[in-house]
């Protein structure tokens, strides 16, 4: 598949079926302001710019089976622009993809893992053990201790939110609310009480939800059944379903936009996804219970 010239590049951009797609792109170019000592700029397409029409004409040639699609050099779409650029100018880097829009969640660039972070940050020096756990069990020991886990995290999250009472000798308002066959004793009781006192977002309360089923359909399999029935798998495709829905392995920014954390948490099968969503439901329960969170900005929260 050959390159286009510069000419048939720029007659597609500005003449093509998705122009007025491209337009804005094609107009953001260096001003003399913004050139400074190098005027050779004046008119250049900024990096940006060059990166987003390159992006949305592979997204457009592959809609409209065009040739276009070639991952095209910066310098290719300068030249369809009618400019040359300085040979001596280092090409500029690949930009990074803008976030997906969590209105005004924090978290909205992406982490950067060091080597000794772990030892640093108090969220990895919990979270290594217990998925080092996880990681040599049988799906099934994976799927109900992951649930239980979270049933712990939102217990120890919703207490400090809740006011507490001695009423009797052995008997207190959490009690009352926490223990075997009270309100909150159930993991969909304290999932949706999380929700209801904003400690958690619709994303997160959707994904502990459909954490809790698959809890529940590994819970309820029972292993002595006959020889002849098959046995329940993250692959089974009531499981294999379930995690195909979960919100964070598809949307979060990491899995979405960093190819080595999709690799290294396996989200191309169900196992990797539901820990990955596990894993983030942590997280973020685990931050927002924390006494630095800024409690007054609960629009942050997924």
């Amino acid at each position: 598949m050959r390159d286009p010239t510069p000419e048939e590049l720029r007659d597609v951009i500005e003449n093509g079926p998705f122009a007025s797609e491209l337009a804005p792109y094609w107009a953001d170019v260096y001003t003399p302001e913004e050139s400074g000592d190098e005027p050779w700029k004046i008119g250049i397409l900024k990096a940006k710019a060059a990166h987003e029409i390159r992006r949305r004409l592979r997204a457009c040639g592959e809609r409209f089976t065009q040739e276009w699609w070639a991952d095209w050099p910066y310098e290719l779409v300068v030249k369809a622009k009618g400019k040359t650029l300085d040979e001596s100018e280092p090409k500029p880097a690949e930009v990074v993809p803008p976030p997906p829009d969590y209105g005004r969640y924090p978290h909205e660039e992406p982490f950067v893992f060091e080597e000794d972070d772990w030892k640093r940050d108090p969220i990895f020096i919990k979270f290594l053990p217990v998925t080092g756990e996880l990681d040599r069990q049988t799906d099934r020991g994976a799927a109900v201790l992951a649930g239980v886990h979270l049933e712990g995290v939102l217990r120890e999250a919703l207490k400090p939110l809740l006011r507490d009472r001695r009423i009797k000798k052995k008997d207190t308002i959490h009690g009352r609310l926490f223990d075997a066959f009270r309100p909150l004793s159930t993991f969909s009781g304290r999932i949706d009480m999380a929700y209801a006192l904003f400690l958690i977002g619709d994303h997160t309360h959707h994904d502990l939800d459909l954490i809790r089923k698959i809890r529940n359909a590994f819970s309820h399999f029972n292993e002595r059944d006959p020889p002849g029935k098959q046995l329940i798998r993250f692959e089974s495709d009531e499981i294999a379903e379930l995690c195909d829905a979960l919100w964070f392995p598809k949307n979060e920014w990491d899995a979405k936009y960093c190819p080595r954390t999709a690799t290294n948490s396996n989200l191309g099968h169900p196992r990797g996804k539901f820990m990955y969503s596990w894993f983030q439901c942590w997280r973020l329960i685990w931050e927002v219970s924390t006494p630095s969170f800024p409690h007054s900005r609960r629009d942050w929260l997924v």
